[in-house]
């Protein structure tokens, strides 16, 4: 029984697809301009950086990863975007920055964001 209520709920093909799909279409909407990208984000009920994230963390097939981290690169085209996106990365431990030094991250956050200048 206690397996049973530790169980992770597996995603469906069909539910993969589709979740590729609302991913995709979600790049295509925030992709297209920063004023789409800054609406996008501050819809309260979306949240969709915290959403993104939050589904990061969950055990999904690495394609659902893939695309959940390509939609997470459109919202960095918006500059006042990226430092949100760079402390979700941070609290997330995507990136192992707790042992590194600090100059290595701004070196890191100066060619991150110099890169699509």
């Amino acid at each position: 029984a206690a397996a049973a209520a530790n169980a992770v709920p597996q995603l469906s093909p069909d539910d993969v697809r589709g979740l590729i799909t609302i991913l995709r279409l979600l790049q295509v909407v925030v992709g297209g301009s920063s004023s789409s990208r800054v609406v996008v984000h501050q819809m309260p009920r979306w949240r969709p950086l915290q959403s993104l994230f939050g589904l990061l963390a969950c055990p999904v097939p690495p394609r659902v990863k893939a695309a959940l981290n390509r939609t997470i690169a459109t919202f960095t085209y918006s500059p006042e975007l990226v430092g949100l996106i760079w402390q979700h990365v941070e609290s997330a431990q995507i990136l192992n920055t707790k042992h590194a030094s600090s100059s290595s991250l701004s070196r890191a956050a100066s060619t991150a964001t110099g890169a699509r200048d």
